[in-house]
């Protein structure tokens, strides 16, 4: 549960950051295409999954993950950056679990 948590954080924060504005479909497409796990009831409730770890990156950990009306898709504003670390800590994590 954890380590899937933990890869799915990683990878939502990272195509928020590398693609322009990505929608919930676009984020979840790079998550579990990256993951190279292709679980059926994943990708029925993706809409769910993602929405939910947006909001717990928010609330639990501070990432002000926006949503741009007008480009219809999620992006971390410049100014806000995480200073805590934390994103260096998940993906750390990430690779470890890869070894």
């Amino acid at each position: 549960m954890i380590k899937s948590h933990i890869q799915r954080y990683v990878l939502l924060l990272k195509c928020i950051r590398q693609c322009t504005y990505p929608s919930i479909r676009e984020i979840a497409e790079y998550v579990w295409n990256d993951t190279s796990t292709s679980d059926f009831a994943l990708e029925i409730s993706y809409k769910r999954i993602i929405t939910n770890d947006i909001n717990d990156l928010r609330v639990y950990l501070g990432i002000n993950i926006t949503y741009d009306r007008c480009k219809r898709g999620y992006y971390i504003p410049d100014d806000d950056s995480v200073d805590n670390g934390f994103e260096l800590v998940l993906d750390s994590t990430h690779s470890f679990s890869d070894i």
